[in-house]
């Protein structure tokens, strides 16, 4: 996927959450499914997501190789928030995300850094493997579960 795609991806899912959730009821909100995570459990870790992405992509811009883990280790793991909140933040962080990686050129989606598996990867592997795994969130969080 080209660079100009996956800006437009972060773009777009702070909509495509905003109306997934719209889509439930407060009770569906807080119903676990079969892997025991609610849709709740589901936003508060795709916001996390969306604050960890703006710290990567600051570190791995300017830091040489930096650890993934610690430019995040004080982002807390819960966040008792209301829904809506934490929406309006998933998408403001994922608008700015989509800005800084807009004004990047491509030496800098080659940067490396060390992800918490200990695997060395690039800005652009990582940024498409959340890319991906926030349409995996969204989708769950669009039927229901």
């Amino acid at each position: 996927m080209n660079h100009d795609a996956l800006v437009a991806r972060y773009r777009t899912v702070g909509t495509t959450l905003r109306e997934a959730v719209a889509r439930l009821s407060p009770r569906q909100l807080t119903l676990p499914d079969a892997d025991g995570k609610s849709p709740l459990d589901r936003i508060i870790y795709l916001h996390r997501y969306s604050l960890a992405l703006n710290r990567w992509i600051d570190g791995i811009t300017t830091l040489d190789r930096p650890s993934l883990p610690a430019l995040v280790a004080d982002l807390p793991a819960g966040d008792d928030r209301p829904v809506a909140v934490l929406v309006e933040e998933f998408d403001a962080e994922s608008q700015r995300a989509a800005a800084k990686l807009a004004a990047l050129d491509d030496a800098a989606w080659q940067r490396q850094c060390v992800r918490t598996n200990g695997e060395v990867t690039e800005l652009e592997g990582l940024v498409t493997r959340l890319a991906d795994e926030y349409d995996r969130v969204l989708q769950r969080l669009q039927q229901g579960t």
